[in-house]
């Protein structure tokens, strides 16, 4: 047999991690381990993900070549000498737990932290707007970092339950930028909600 094909599912998750599984064992070398060590049983599963690898690439042929390696430690000696590659040890118990989302979550924001686009002009997620007298640090919209380390002054943040700024408020805001001194605080940041596009 060969390679499990599963199918994409729903979801928007940066990575599907519904397919994740899959998708690695298609494109990685695989390592096979035991409890005890090397037995038939590990030799066994080896032999077949090293078919499943040969029938992947005769359909493949242009893809990197992987290979199978088969420990011949207990599952033991990892547990005692490299306990950080341990998810669940051999009592059941978890040890190195990763939360996918958590790590999606962050990576995401990471991903999309403000860059410069053109001269003074940024863009980035919510997370780099600096905090302003006139706006409640406890509403989640709004960044927990109170800095401004690059000197923002108008923040305009894009989402779906946001109107299009009118004219009235572009002339107020247009009016409060000349009126901002060469060293501005965080009390002079501009915020305007944008509708974002679809």
């Amino acid at each position: 047999k060969g390679f499990l094909i599963h199918p994409e599912g729903s979801g928007i998750n940066l990575r599907n991690f519904k397919i994740q599984v899959a998708k690695y064992a298609t494109l990685s070398d695989i390592f096979v381990y035991g409890e005890n060590g090397v037995d038939d049983n590990v030799m066994e599963v080896a032999k077949q993900i090293a078919w499943a690898q040969k029938l992947f690439r005769k359909d493949k042929p242009n893809l990197m070549e992987y290979e199978v390696f088969v420990i011949v430690d207990p599952f033991s000696y990892f547990e005692e000498e490299y306990p950080e590659l341990v998810s669940i040890d051999s009592k059941g118990v978890i040890r190195n737990k990763i939360n996918f989302l958590d790590r999606e979550r962050e990576e995401m924001k990471i991903l999309t932290s403000a860059s410069e686009i053109s001269t003074n002009v940024w863009l980035g997620n919510t997370q780099d707007v600096p905090i302003s007298s006139d706006l409640d640090p406890a509403d989640s919209a709004i960044s927990l970092i109170d800095d401004n380390p690059h000197q923002f002054c108008v923040c305009i943040e894009s989402h779906d339950l946001a109107e299009m700024p009118d004219e009235t408020t572009l002339c107020f805001a247009a009016g409060q930028l000349s009126l901002l001194s060469k060293s501005f605080t965080t009390d002079d940041i501009i915020h305007l909600d944008c509708i974002s596009s679809r």
